[in-house]
């Protein structure tokens, strides 16, 4: 109770107890929320380069294959020493790995602490976006979703509105009630294969764009007699990107209809 009005009352935090934790792992969750702010407020801008000591490296130009994947080896040790790792949604060559290490990421400043166990992660398509594979992402989220006929607010794949042919748009919550009527008229989907066969996108400025997805799909829908409807056809994912983030703002899927 102590830690929880030092925290109130050192950094404006309110602590809402779980029942089911117990006092001691909750008081050591409090003590280490306390330190990393401390740690936060205190720490210094540094570049990463600066954190890990300004290693000397040599231009990617001057490496052959070998020499290039021993020193990518070194430095992305050097950075696991030193609590920072690099996260890549998808693999990239090694020499694309080591050009953004060495002549981008080490630029890059930031609040940098450490505290034990504590690891500071960054993601190459934070700095570069993959439009593609957002799309594609996105894409195979809507089809899981649909599968597992498990749509609800915390669905990411989609905008808060959907806009139709023609202009007019509807909000995601109709949307979903239209999904849930479709659901509650089977037990579930069986068998499910698809291909998403092209993906398509064009930026504009201010982080914005459209984007589209088309492939195929079939799938068996198992109702409440035993018997099952099969269900096949084209698909299709309208996208529109929005302050660097691509939502599906229209559909056509087989065995939906608007």
């Amino acid at each position: 109770e102590f830690l929880k009005l030092k925290l109130n009352a050192e950094l404006g935090g309110r602590f809402e107890s779980l029942t089911d934790i117990p006092a001691d792992i909750e008081n050591l969750f409090l003590k280490n929320v306390i330190a990393f702010e401390h740690e936060h407020a205190n720490a210094e801008i540094k570049t990463v380069h600066d954190v890990l000591g300004n290693p000397e490296y040599v231009k990617s130009a001057l490496l052959n294959e070998k020499g290039l994947k021993a020193a990518l080896y070194e430095f992305e040790k050097l950075m696991e020493k030193n609590g920072i790792v690099v996260d890549y949604l998808v693999e990239y060559p090694l020499r694309l790995k080591y050009e953004f290490l060495t002549e981008e990421l080490f630029l890059h400043e930031s609040t940098m602490f450490s505290m034990p166990g504590m690891t500071t992660h960054y993601i190459y398509e934070e700095f570069h976006p993959n439009h593609e594979y957002d799309i594609n992402r996105y894409s195979e989220e809507f089809i899981n979703h649909w599968l597992g006929q498990n749509f609800n607010e915390y669905s990411t794949e989609f905008g808060m509105t959907f806009i139709l042919p023609g202009g007019s748009e509807i909000d995601r919550n109709a949307v979903f009630q239209k999904f849930q009527w479709i659901f509650d008229s089977y037990q579930e989907f069986q068998d499910l294969e698809y291909k998403v066969e092209t993906i398509q996108f064009t930026l504009s400025e201010n982080d914005s764009g459209t984007g589209w997805s088309e492939g195929f799909a079939s799938y068996s829908a198992l109702q409440e007699d035993g018997e099952t409807i099969h269900f096949e056809g084209n698909f299709r994912f309208e996208f529109l990107m929005k302050d660097t983030y691509w939502s599906i703002v229209y559909f056509t899927w087989p065995g939906f209809s608007w």
